[in-house]
């Protein structure tokens, strides 16, 4: 602080030795003084400027860098640019906003980083504003606006973003724009139109996008147009042509596919290379130069993509044509297919059956022309390719099983997948096989059954004759080995009547007990339709039951009574019949208790129609037995034995044939 009231009392007295001032003005002199006293002090780094002596008056100290307004009263003018100083923290300080009256400030390669201070927007009288050359980062601030007589604002070769804001173009006295070489992205707006005054527009160098707006063509006093390397594209507008101030133009490295013919436009440089000209641009421009020494750049022109990448299926045709400079008649076209020469000197590439080993690849065209020896034009046609031929396989597996399917395991884990297979199909073109295989589970599963004893249960075309769990295995519904266990049981009802023959006193009973079945049982007897397990109050007689049980089964039980009388009883179930049931095709067989024989023995088999049924009885000594050869119907028949030398009543036996 002291320094700088010593500078300061230095400066005033230099002011009072050799001029006259208004107090007014010696107070703003002294204002600036200080302020710019201060400025110096701060700097971390003075560079060149550490010459500067503030012991001069003040227009006196670098008449170059510092310039007074006419009246000597206040700084208008101060230029840093290029001295290499280092302002504390590489950062603008506020105090430049002090200098109410200056017009002029260039910090251009001050090493500033940092984004611009708002408070440099508080100079309301700038006139020229240059920040150039310097790392400043950030967007610009719509405080911008409150510059209204800017004339020149130079920020480039920083590192600014975002897009151009609104507020820039209402600043109508704006004679430059150089934001070349920043990170500013966005479109040019069509409010570029209203800065009429405009004659140096500098954008190159940005990430700049879209066409240009049409109302650049009302920039009458543009001279110097630089819009080169951003992502500017389609048509140059026609009205650049009437822009006859126009001396600098660079157009070049955008995506420009036309633009005018520059007729009218005096130039002494023109730069249209690298964009998506043709020659119908190029040699437009070049014919209608008007400067003859005037510079035109126009090669090298960026590549055309044309095509894109085209599937055909074999056999298919297909053209390629160049669709541009159809109005100039000097082109020579050199095919290329993979970088090999396949045709030459023709605007299009017919291939009438496709196949790809002979036609498959990458398609190029090379355009010259004579008018223009120094420049190609490289097309970028079709890509020929096959359609990859498609198809589905679907397959059902178990669970415990895979696949190999070209090299690729498909099993439980890895059931889907997409195979391309490379020149697999037709014409060397290439398939695509999508698989899905659905793998099932095998299965295990029981189910039982009950049945009646004399009818064997098939299953599976075999026979079971006996209770008991077997198994088998079969291929179920989606072909998967099925493990099924059958849990058979075969009931063979017994009877454990209770058969009471009466006495000389009373009438026989028969009381059934039948075990083995499916209860609940049902009865139907042959006397008097009785439904009862117990019959009772019976006579001398056969007597038959028919017994069903809850599964449907049913047996035939028969039971003879010989209810006794005094004096006369007689075992009635001395005469033994086997088998009974007997089949329709068997061998009926009866022993004979002594000391019966077939002398006088008198056998009848009675049908189910009460007809005598003719048999031929043979009698065996040996084993005491008389037997027949059956050939009857199934069914209950009864069987009658009466014997005369043993005075015995008919004995009516009961034979169920099945």
């Amino acid at each position: 602080n002291q320094r700088m009231k010593k500078g300061v009392a230095c400066l005033l007295l230099a002011f009072f030795s050799n001029f006259s001032y208004s107090q007014t003005c010696i107070d703003s002199r002294s204002e600036d003084s200080t302020t710019l006293i201060k400025i110096y002090l701060d700097l971390a780094s003075k560079g060149t400027i550490d010459h500067w002596n503030f012991s001069n008056r003040l227009e006196l100290i670098d008449p170059l860098r510092i310039q007074l307004s006419s009246d000597g009263c206040h700084i208008q003018f101060l230029n840093f640019a290029d001295t290499d100083i280092h302002f504390d923290q590489d950062q603008i300080p506020n105090d430049f906003s002090r200098f109410t009256e200056l017009a002029d400030l260039n910090l251009s390669q001050c090493n500033i980083t940092g984004t611009i201070p708002k408070s440099l927007y508080q100079l309301k009288k700038l006139k020229s504003l240059n920040l150039s050359y310097n790392q400043l980062t950030g967007n610009l601030y719509a405080d911008l606006k409150n510059l209204s007589q800017l004339e020149v604002l130079s920020l480039s070769e920083n590192k600014l973003e975002g897009e151009l804001i609104p507020e820039l173009f209402t600043l109508k006295n704006l004679k430059e724009i150089s934001l070349r070489h920043n990170l500013l992205k966005g479109i040019l707006p069509e409010s570029i139109g209203d800065l009429t005054n405009l004659e140096i527009l500098r954008l190159g160098q940005n990430q700049f996008s879209g066409s240009l707006p049409a109302s650049i063509t009302k920039l009458s006093n543009l001279t110097q147009l630089s819009i080169q390397e951003n992502h500017f594209e389609g048509k140059v507008p026609e009205g650049l042509n009437q822009l006859s101030l126009l001396n600098v133009i660079y157009l070049n490295d955008n995506l420009f596919d036309e633009i005018p013919s520059f007729s009218n436009v005096y130039y002494n440089y023109l730069n249209i290379s690298n964009n998506h000209l043709t020659f119908e641009d190029v040699i437009k421009v070049k014919d209608n130069k008007i400067n003859a020494t005037g510079k035109l750049i126009y090669s090298p022109q960026l590549d055309i993509v044309l095509g894109l990448r085209k599937e055909l299926n074999p056999g298919e045709s297909h053209l390629m044509e160049i669709p541009f400079d159809k109005t100039i008649l000097g082109n020579k076209h050199l095919w290329f297919l993979n970088d090999v020469i396949v045709v030459s000197k023709e605007r299009s590439r017919y291939i009438q059956s496709f196949n790809k080993k002979v036609h498959g690849g990458i398609y190029t065209v090379e355009i010259r022309n004579d008018e223009v020896p120094n420049l190609s034009l490289y097309v970028h046609s079709d890509t020929l390719t096959c359609a990859p031929q498609l198809a589905n396989y679907h397959l059902i597996m178990c669970e415990n099983e895979h696949i190999d399917l070209f090299g690729v395991r498909f099993d439980k884990n890895h059931p889907k997948d997409k195979l391309v297979l490379s020149d697999y199909s037709v014409g060397g073109c290439d398939s695509i096989i999508y698989v899905d295989i659905q793998f099932n589970a095998t299965s295990t599963s029981h189910f039982y059954v009950t049945t009646c004893e004399g009818t064997p249960y098939e299953w599976n075309n075999q026979l079971y004759f006996n209770s008991g769990v077997f198994k088998q295995v079969f291929n179920n519904a989606i072909a998967c080995d099925s493990t099924v266990y059958m849990h058979l049981d075969i009931r063979n009802m017994q009877d454990n009547a209770i058969v009471n023959s009466g006495s000389s006193h009373e009438l026989g009973s028969i009381e059934l007990n039948v075990t083995n079945g499916s209860p609940p049982y049902t009865y139907k007897w042959n006397y008097k339709n009785l439904t009862t397990p117990k019959i009772d109050q019976l006579s001398s007689g056969t007597y038959v039951v028919t017994v069903t049980d809850d599964n449907h089964c049913q047996k035939i039980f028969s039971y003879y009574l010989n209810v006794s009388s005094v004096g006369n009883e007689t075992d009635l179930n001395i005469f033994k019949i086997a088998p009974n049931p007997v089949s329709s095709q068997g061998q009926l067989t009866i022993e004979l208790p002594k000391p019966f024989n077939e002398i006088g023995l008198q056998l009848e088999l009675i049908s189910p129609a009460s007809h005598v049924v003719p048999c031929q009885w043979i009698f065996d000594n040996n084993e005491h037995t008389i037997s027949t050869t059956l050939s009857c119907k199934p069914g209950i028949y009864f069987l009658n034995i009466k014997s005369v030398q043993q005075q015995l009543n008919i004995i009516r036996k009961v034979v169920v044939i099945d």
